[in-house]
């Protein structure tokens, strides 16, 4: 993929320093039980910073800036010996021990000054082989012809496999300019996407991918931290992603894609599932040239010099065994990843599977779909099956069966009973292609569990949309109360929406329902309450014309007040003039009134807008008549 290097370098500014910056913590525990740094977690025995660093070093990159806030020295221990081999890059590690997340990374930069052209993006584990000074090229071409261009995201093509794993991504953007409009990852059972009305009247052509995967590398402007600076509910890659999507107009900035080639391969290995795809590709080689360092047999398989293996033994596909490791007789491989100095007995049926370094397997054994990290054991006759996962130094005894279970490693003070109360996120599971039966029937037990409160009263937390109404009615209340800025609240409203995915939809009805909702009084009669309401809509008219656009966020605006009426008689009573107040101010259009209303049972909120829906058509028909 590097062919072209050459000739796309001698096309950037001769006096322009290439940057990247790898910030090396990925602040989740995805990969629990296997202990942190996540970075230094060895992928067909390199480790995942390793690809990272040398994939740079291959693209011309001539500054990267590592930067780290935890296991400083192990970080620094890689970055010294890796210095040596990369003749031509610099090196600088900056240390930080006050970044609890993606989004103060970026703030301590910016405050730091230390980015001083557009750069590259990257995490840590991140493995990739893209052509990033022709993305570097593309990108410095939209910003000469749209200053508030801020970065450039690089998706990929997902393959075609059978993997119960998915990273579902919908993905707009307008074809000629290549400008994102919508980077959307769908809730669970979500089937239908809603694409807002704009981007269909605004571009005359869109491509609208489910086919894309996120490579975990952006071309950044040098404004892209203090975005982070000015806006501190962007916490993540994906909060920045869709919090500039929904303020372009207010932040002045925007956002392009590139989907790389199809001979290109980019990837985060972010959590178990991506761990198991990237592993499968590299041994593949379709990252060349990350392949592995060992001896290559037919059926991908790779051993290294000094590798001992009994002569029953059978090998069978995609395999890869490490320095120092032995293989006793008659024992299966197929599917996996061996690390250095591993001892593995005779009769054991090993697949689909990974072992780190200095692993040792007895006789007699099964392990299989299951991670084994550093100096575990297992002991005689025993079985790992289904998704086991071995921190460092677990010893498993003899005539032990274990199926889909995390042990930390030995020493650590936490244990994962499937009880944790605690704010961490949820760690993604180990899966495979041939587990998607037995992970649906776990996931049915686990979500029966789920509701079992402390209490013991089954009452189910609170979901995203619920918490994300919560929000946006304090937010108001707060707002009106004080008499803020109706911006600052549009601003808050959407750092709600992408904080629990909610979508557009679900954000204009309950936008609506919230200001229908604020500082109403039970004891008001019924001229105090026409005022109050009048009152709240007149104060919050900026945050309707915001997002009541287009005909769908109509009726999502008349659902709320629908639904609010069920529940307070009062609006039944006023809700025609509040409407009508709405249609003055073109938020709300005849037709959609019209049809709305035409569908309302008999009730006393149909008795309320009747006598407007009458005015409108009285009007039109005049129109009419005039005409």
């Amino acid at each position: 993929m590097q062919h072209k290097k050459g000739k796309a370098k001698s096309e950037i500014q001769k006096d322009e320093v290439l940057q990247a910056v790898i910030v090396t913590d990925t602040f989740n525990r995805n990969f629990f039980p296997v202990p942190e740094p996540y970075c230094l977690l060895p992928l067909v025995n390199k480790c995942l910073l390793e690809y990272t660093l040398e994939h740079l070093h291959l693209s011309g990159i001539e500054e990267i800036i590592v930067f780290c806030t935890s296991h400083v020295n192990q970080i620094r221990e890689l970055v010294k010996r890796k210095e040596k081999s990369l003749v031509g890059t610099l090196i600088t590690l900056i240390v930080s021990d006050g970044c609890y997340s993606f989004g103060d990374v970026m703030r301590d930069l910016d405050g730091k000054a230390v980015i001083r052209n557009d750069f590259i993006l990257v995490s840590g584990d991140v493995v990739s082989n893209i052509n990033l000074l022709s993305a570097l090229k593309s990108f410095k071409k939209i910003n000469s012809m749209d200053s508030g261009a801020v970065a450039l995201v690089l998706y990929k093509k997902k393959g075609q496999s059978k993997s119960s794993w998915k990273e579902d991504l919908i993905v707009a953007y307008e074809c000629d300019s290549k400008k994102l409009l919508m980077h959307q990852t769908p809730q669970d059972n979500q089937k239908k996407v809603n694409i807002p009305m704009e981007n269909i009247l605004l571009y005359s052509k869109l491509e609208i991918c489910a086919h894309l995967a996120s490579t975990g590398i952006m071309i950044c402007s040098p404004a892209v931290p203090p975005l982070f600076s000015d806006n501190f509910d962007f916490q993540t890659q994906e909060h920045f992603i869709k919090g500039v999507l929904i303020n372009e107009e207010i932040l002045d900035c925007r956002l392009y894609c590139s989907v790389v080639d199809d001979i290109e391969y980019g990837i985060s290995v972010k959590d178990w599932p991506s761990y198991q795809i990237a592993s499968r590709d590299i041994v593949q080689r379709w990252v060349h040239p990350f392949v592995p360092s060992y001896k290559y047999r037919r059926n991908n398989i790779y051993l290294a010099e000094d590798v001992l293996i009994g002569k029953t033994s059978v090998l069978k596909q995609q395999v890869v065994i490490g320095e120092g490791s032995s293989i006793g007789e008659n024992t299966q491989l197929s599917h996996c990843i061996i690390g250095r100095n591993c001892t593995i007995g005779s009769n054991v049926r090993l697949e689909k599977s990974y072992l780190f370094d200095n692993v040792k397997i007895e006789d007699n054994c099964e392990v299989r779909l299951s991670v084994l990290s550093y100096n575990t054991g297992v002991g005689e006759h025993s079985k790992l099956l289904n998704g086991c996962l071995l921190g460092t130094g677990v010893l498993i005894g003899n005539k032990t069966c274990l199926s889909g279970v995390k042990l930390p490693s030995a020493g650590a003070d936490e244990v994962d009973d499937g009880n944790n109360d605690s704010d961490e996120e949820e760690v993604p599971k180990f899966k495979c292609e041939s587990e998607q039966e037995l992970d649906s029937d776990e996931s049915d037990s686990e979500s029966e569990n789920d509701v079992d409160s402390v209490d013991g009263q089954g009452t189910p937390p609170m979901d995203d949309t619920s918490l994300f109404y919560t929000e946006v009615v304090d937010s108001l209340l707060r707002g009106y109360e004080e008499k803020l800025v109706c911006d600052n609240l549009t601003l808050e409203i959407n750092s709600s929406r992408y904080a629990y995915n909610v979508t557009v939809k679900e954000v204009n009805f309950y936008m609506v329902k919230a200001i229908l909702v604020v500082k109403n009084k039970p004891d008001m009669d019924m001229k105090s309450f026409h005022t109050h309401m009048m009152s709240k809509i007149n104060y919050f008219l900026p945050l309707f014309k915001n997002y009541i656009k287009n005909e769908s966020a109509q009726q999502d605006c008349l659902d709320a007040f629908e639904e609010f009426a069920e529940e307070n008689e009062s609006l039944s009573v006023v809700a025609g003039k509040l409407l009508h107040k709405l249609y003055d101010k073109d938020i709300l259009s005849e037709d959609i009134v019209t049809k709305w209303f035409n569908k309302l049972e008999p009730s006393s909120l149909r008795k309320s807008v009747e006598p407007f829906v009458k005015w409108l058509l009285e009007a039109d028909e005049e129109s009419e008549e005039d005409d």
